[in-house]
């Protein structure tokens, strides 16, 4: 339950308004913790389907709806032009803004403009997985904040069908248990103390519920970011750097360091792994040997298709996204000064317990797992390995 504080008095009420504030702005704009130092007494049901099918079925019904607005939208704009005409062409002038006729005009013409932007939008590539990403990024955004403040569930894994396999489907950390918990003492308040994100596994890959929005939403604002600055005839290889730049200098503000000070190497992984992603939905390629097949296709009439190939299947589509990157036992954040010696000492105290459940038992292992992270398969995404706690060198 909630902790409700009982007050009647001014100061009281002030206090409370500012804590729900706090917490409400602190699940929509700052740092999410996760911490995956901290296992779960029984193994995780694997939602790594449930992610997919739901992403899935977000981009098919974008599809659907593009589809439908690039067909009809040449009609409405005539429809809504025609009817434009019919106005005298000085109504703009000499009238009253409350002169219902102007009124209704401005209303038509408005609307014209709006379906005008909606159709050149839709003529480019940027354009239509803008409308795609809207499909799903509000629920993912939205299941975020209530998992972080509040530990529900969530609302895009089909949590009775796990659950008849006997395994828990996300693991809520108390908020005063986990490696982080008195290791914000020094500031004077700490957003980990109130929002900190359940951990879930996904394609065998532990990660915080934060990762999978990293993944659908900051991935596509690395998107948006690449493609205008291909758009404006970048280099490249300049806007991949300066797109990781941006990502960095996030990460070491008010997304992470200044918040907290914690820099969540990764963070910027399934950032990055998030824009590959987005690169992936119309473009095929090919990342150090393995084939990345397009998600989408256009046929010969000008229509959204997906591409049926088995590796774009309901049940795996973003299995090939997924990695060790996101796990943050595996690829740890870089911590300020005063945390090291809390946070090394709560990892030193749940070492048993991890290596169990990871199946980890010697250093070689762990490094065999750890030692791929520092770039996302060959790519750098801003990962910062000093003053990071290494699980190779504290359990092993």
């Amino acid at each position: 339950m909630f902790w409700r504080p009982h007050c009647s008095t001014l100061s009281c009420m002030q206090f409370k308004f500012f804590l729900l504030f706090f917490i409400y702005f602190s699940s929509s704009v700052w740092a999410y913790e996760t911490d995956q130092y901290s296992v779960s007494v029984q193994p995780l049901a694997d939602v790594g389907e449930d992610l997919s099918y739901f992403i899935y079925q977000g981009i098919l019904n974008g599809i659907t709806e593009v589809n439908h607005e690039k067909k009809t939208l040449p009609g409405r704009i005539k429809q809504l032009e025609k009817e434009l005409a019919q106005f005298p062409k000085d109504i703009s002038f000499g009238f009253n803004s409350d002169y219902p006729p102007l009124i209704i005009y401005k209303k038509l013409f408005a609307e014209v403009s709006e379906l005008k932007e909606k159709q050149k939008l839709l003529q480019t590539k940027l354009g239509i997985i803008s409308f795609i990403h809207e499909k799903y990024s509000g629920i993912i955004t939205w299941n975020d904040q209530r998992d972080g403040v509040f530990g529900v569930g969530l609302s895009y894994i089909k949590y009775a069908d796990d659950l008849k396999s006997g395994k828990p489907v996300i693991y809520n950390h108390s908020k005063f248990s986990t490696v982080y918990s008195y290791a914000g003492f020094h500031r004077l308040i700490s957003p980990s103390f109130f929002v900190f994100a359940s951990t879930i596994k996904a394609y065998d890959v532990m990660m915080g519920v934060d990762k999978f929005g990293h993944f659908i939403n900051q991935g596509f604002q690395y998107f948006q970011m690449y493609s205008t600055a291909i758009n404006n005839k970048k280099n490249p290889d300049r806007a991949l750097k300066e797109m990781v730049s941006w990502g960095v200098d996030s990460e070491d503000g008010v997304f992470g360091s200044i918040v907290d000070g914690v820099y969540s190497n990764a963070d910027l992984a399934a950032n990055f792994a998030g824009f590959i992603f987005y690169q992936n939905m119309f473009d095929d390629l090919n990342i150090q040997g393995v084939h990345y097949p397009r998600i989408i296709n256009i046929n010969a009439h000008g229509e959204l298709v997906l591409n049926e190939v088995p590796e774009n299947s309901s049940s795996v589509l973003l299995k090939r996204f997924m990695s060790d990157h996101f796990d943050e036992s595996l690829n740890p954040s870089k911590l300020e000064r005063p945390q090291r010696f809390i946070v090394r000492k709560a990892i030193m105290n749940r070492c048993s317990d991890w290596k169990k459940y990871y199946g980890i038992d010697s250093k070689e292992a762990a490094l065999k797992r750890t030692t791929p992270l520092k770039n996302w398969n060959g790519y750098d995404y801003g990962n910062k390995a000093e003053n990071t706690l290494k699980i190779e060198d504290i359990c092993f």
